[in-house]
């Protein structure tokens, strides 16, 4: 009779994380691209998702994080492990938001007084581009929590 067994002694979040700086990176080069866009468009509904895109990138790296420092396990000075990064990279992020919506307002403010036209075509590709690449991250970190669920389950 073997002593083998079948499961992995891999890191049990290390497929999560490789798919939060994948999304992560991915997600940096499309801010970069829908800011280009949003201002040759002269758009700020381009710019502000931009900006919230950019925010899912600030998030997606606090919840690298989080995953990372919440593995660790406790020590005689963190009896609960790292348990509590996560509740502070949301904090974070929170904070990165509420900036954000002040900068937006502030703009948003500015267009009305000072109207100018947009480049509609330009916003609706982008925006489809956008919408694409949202529900790719989105279905990629699903898979990952189902693989997992499945491999405990066998």
């Amino acid at each position: 009779m073997g002593t083998g067994h079948s499961h992995s002694h891999a890191h049990p979040h290390a497929g999560t994380t490789r798919v939060l700086i994948l999304s992560l990176v991915v997600t940096l080069a499309f801010v970069i691209f829908e800011a280009y866009a949003g201002f040759h468009a002269r758009s700020l509904a381009l710019l502000s998702d931009a900006g919230h895109n950019f925010t899912d990138a600030f998030a997606l790296l606090l919840a690298a994080f989080g995953v990372y420092w919440q593995a660790r396990p406790g020590d005689h000075q963190r009896t609960y492990g790292y348990q509590r990064a996560g509740v502070l990279a949301a904090f974070i992020n929170a904070l990165a938001l509420v900036a954000l919506a002040l900068v937006l307002f502030y703009e948003s403010y500015q267009r009305l007084i000072h109207p100018q036209p947009v480049s509609a075509s330009t916003m609706m590709v982008v925006a489809a581009v956008a919408l694409a690449l949202n529900l790719g991250i989105a279905w990629a970190l699903g898979e990952g929590r189902f693989r997992r669920r499945r491999e405990v389950l066998a």
